[in-house]
């Protein structure tokens, strides 16, 4: 079986800016391929219920930042993905139904997929090259910090029920503790789904147990699993960005003019 890899590129054709988390030609899940890698928490009805409420949330917000903005849905296509294309002032956030049909990500987990999508869009500086399309862990930041104090709320999910321990004993004094909650079990749930197929190892995330790596520069690539667990504990808090991802002394964090690619 091909081994997926959800990676960042950027290429730029003159006013052409396209942002995808995707797939290259070793590192697809082939589109035909109907093995489940997971069991399915998530119904039909639910997607587009969940996809439609953030659109329908964030529209007018990216309007404000002169973006327009539409989540296009694939329930059909089995592919374990979901991409953000970026035309100008144009944003498409594309979801294919394989993400939650193919995997046991929870309606948690899916809407912060879906924040980190649009915070490709929306998230602000540091970003990729010369156009404003944000880095994975801004995007991750952005998640917590904004969109999913917004987006979890509006869900009304059912209570969450057997809440971890470390989520519990983190959110106790938090005045919205329902969505503290929310985002760090959610953001556990995708970040351990992602970390069983897109990694070889079997790895322990935690948010007891931060990723101390000091980064030389910030980084456009994606973080380790367990820094982007640490982004959106600090995103949640609003607590600084870490420095396994994030360099305040990079000159480049408000503008990189390299230009074309970050893998």
């Amino acid at each position: 079986m091909n081994k997926l890899i959800c990676s960042i590129l950027i290429y730029s054709i003159a006013n052409l800016s396209v942002l995808s988390c995707g797939v290259n030609e070793v590192e697809i899940f082939e589109s035909n391929s109907q093995e489940s890698i997971g069991n399915s928490v998530i119904s039909m009805n639910e997607f587009f219920r969940i996809t439609s409420i953030a659109e329908e949330l964030f529209v007018e917000k990216a309007k404000a930042h002169q973006i327009d903005l539409s989540l296009d849905t694939y329930w059909d296509k089995p592919i374990v993905n979901a991409h953000t294309l970026v035309l100008g002032s144009s944003v498409t956030i594309s979801i294919y139904g394989g993400l939650v049909n193919l995997t046991s990500l929870s309606s948690r987990g899916f809407a912060v997929a879906l924040c980190h999508e649009l915070g490709h869009a929306l998230g602000g500086a540091p970003y990729f090259g010369d156009f404003n399309n944000t880095v994975e862990g801004g995007a991750d930041y952005y998640s917590s910090n904004d969109c999913l104090k917004e987006l979890l709320p509006a869900l009304q999910l059912p209570t969450l029920q057997n809440v971890s321990e470390e989520v519990s004993m983190i959110c106790s004094q938090d005045k919205d503790r329902d969505t503290c909650e929310g985002v760090l079990t959610g953001g556990l749930d995708l970040m351990n789904v992602l970390s069983s197929l897109l990694s070889n190892e079997s790895i322990a995330l935690s948010y007891k147990t931060p990723d101390l790596s000091v980064s030389e520069s910030t980084l456009r690539s994606y973080p380790s699993y367990q820094c982007r667990v640490d982004t959106l504990l600090r995103g949640y808090f609003n607590i600084s960005k870490p420095a396994c991802w994030f360099n305040k002394n990079d000159l480049s964090n408000e503008r990189d003019n390299s230009g074309v690619i970050s893998i």
